[in-house]
C-alpha cells in the first residue's frame, strides 16, 4: 500500500500574516524553514512506503527525499484540491509545515488508523484548524482550510455518511499563527532545541 504525504508551504509573503504582525520578516522565515525541515526529517524516520511532496509556488530547498510539487492554485483548498486529485498512492496525508512537535509516532498512528479502519482521520490545532487529514485517496470530498477547517470537515462528513475521526487535541498537532502560539509552545518540554535556542535570543 502506497503512501503520498504533501507538505503545503506556499511560499508567499502573505503566509503567516498574524505571524508577522509581531515578527520580523527573516524571524518568520527562518521559523518556517526549519519547521518545515523538522516535519520532512519526522516522516523520513517512518518505516513504510512513503512519497513525499513539499507543494511550493517557489523554489524550496530542504534536506531530505521528497518532490516538489508545483502549487497551482489560487488559495490553500484550491491548490491541494488540484494537486492531490492528480496523485496515484492509495492513502493520502495532508500535514501542515508549522508543526514544530509532531514526531514520527504520532504520523505513524494516523496512517494506521486509515490503513486498518478505511477512515478520514483528523488532527485538529487547538482552535480547530485541521494539523493533519488523512484519507483513502477513492474517498472524495472537499477541503475547508482556514478557519475552524477540522469542525466544519466533520460537519460535511457527518452530512454525506463518510466514515471519520476526530483525534482529540494534543499539543504535538499545534501549528504557528501567531506569535501567542510560539509563547505557549516555548512552554513544553519537548520543543526542538534549535527553537529553544531561537527563543532565547528573540522573546
Amino acid at each position: 500500500m502506497t503512501i503520498g504525504i504533501v507538505i503545503p508551504f506556499r511560499g508567499t509573503d502573505l503566509d503567516k500574516s498574524r505571524l508577522r504582525e509581531d515578527m520580523s520578516e527573516i524571524s518568520v522565515k527562518y521559523i518556517l524553514n526549519r519547521m518545515t525541515q523538522q516535519v520532512i526529517f519526522e516522516i523520513m524516520k517512518l518505516d513504510k512506503n512513503v512519497n513525499l511532496y513539499v507543494l511550493s509556488k517557489n523554489k524550496v530547498s530542504f534536506d531530505g527525499n521528497y518532490q516538489v510539487g508545483e502549487d497551482q492554485g489560487k488559495n490553500l483548498n484550491d491548490s491541494l484540491q488540484k494537486f492531490t486529485s492528480k496523485m496515484s498512492e492509495d492513502i493520502i496525508m495532508i500535514i501542515m509545515a508549522d508543526l514544530p512537535l509532531i514526531n514520527k509516532s504520532r504520523i505513524n498512528v494516523v496512517l494506521e488508523t486509515v490503513e486498518q479502519e478505511k477512515k478520514v482521520v483528523i488532527a485538529p490545532a487547538e482552535d480547530y484548524g485541521t494539523s493533519i487529514l488523512c484519507y483513502n485517496r477513492n474517498t472524495s470530498f472537499p477541503f475547508f482550510y482556514g478557519k475552524k477547517s477540522a469542525k466544519r470537515l466533520a460537519n460535511y462528513l457527518t452530512k454525506t455518511s463518510i466514515n471519520y475521526q476526530v483525534l482529540e487535541y494534543d499539543y504535538c498537532y499545534q501549528d504557528i499563527d501567531t506569535l501567542k502560539d510560539l509563547i505557549k509552545l516555548n512552554q513544553n518540554s519537548s520543543l526542538p532545541e534549535w527553537l529553544k535556542s531561537y527563543f532565547k535570543e528573540v522573546i
